[in-house]
């Protein structure tokens, strides 16, 4: 087995790789328990299933610039328009995506508990078009990666973006009032600038 600092090592390296920081995934275990030289570490399946893996992370980065750029259109397009209305609008829009974003985290993390081997195959099934990720019990990611330690990581991913979702959205719904009670407070000031100062101004109903 592989003690806690090869297994750091091991991991680093296919996080690395996952992520496009490193070129080449296989390494001879020679570097890691300095024994016999040409060994490969990966399997042909492992190399060609985590091939699959940096692509679906490359495709996840190209996404996440997507939607940055078409929430900054959108925004922009607002100001444009007006932008008290615009700002509110925008808040309100982070508000309710947060809120459908909350809802399907957790699900996923409901199905996670219920029955994490399910969940993990379904995420597979969805998220991959061959089924590579089928790898013997004796390879090495199975050994470095067991589903215990992915169930771990899942929930934990699983729960960070939830809190990170609430303070985004907690953060639109503390601007949307404020947006609102600005909005309110300037419409009582035309009111009563109309009536040249007299009269009760018109509060919302």
């Amino acid at each position: 087995g592989l003690d806690v600092d090869q297994l750091t090592w091991v991991v680093r390296r296919v996080l690395d790789y996952s992520t496009g920081r490193r070129a080449d995934l296989q390494f001879d275990l020679a570097e890691l328990d300095g024994g016999e030289p040409g060994r490969p570490a990966f399997i042909r399946r492992e190399l060609d299933h985590m091939r699959d893996v940096r692509a679906l992370f490359e495709k996840a980065r190209v996404l996440k610039w997507v939607a940055l750029g078409a929430a900054a259109a959108a925004a922009s397009a607002l100001a444009l328009l007006e932008r008290r209305a615009a700002l509110l609008r925008l808040a309100r829009a982070f508000a309710g995506v947060s809120v459908a974003i909350i809802l399907g985290w957790g699900a996923c993390a409901a199905a996670a508990l219920a029955d994490f081997g399910g969940f993990w195959d379904l995420f597979h099934e969805v998220l991959f078009t061959n089924d590579l990720w089928l790898l013997p019990e004796d390879s090495l990611l199975i050994k470095m990666l067991p589903e215990s330690l992915f169930r771990s990581l899942a929930l934990a991913v699983l729960g960070l973006f939830a809190v990170q979702t609430v303070v985004i959205l907690g953060a639109a719904r503390w601007w949307s009032r404020g947006c609102e009670e600005r909005g309110s407070a300037v419409r009582r000031s035309a009111a009563v600038t109309r009536h040249g100062g007299t009269g009760p101004p018109l509060t919302n109903e």
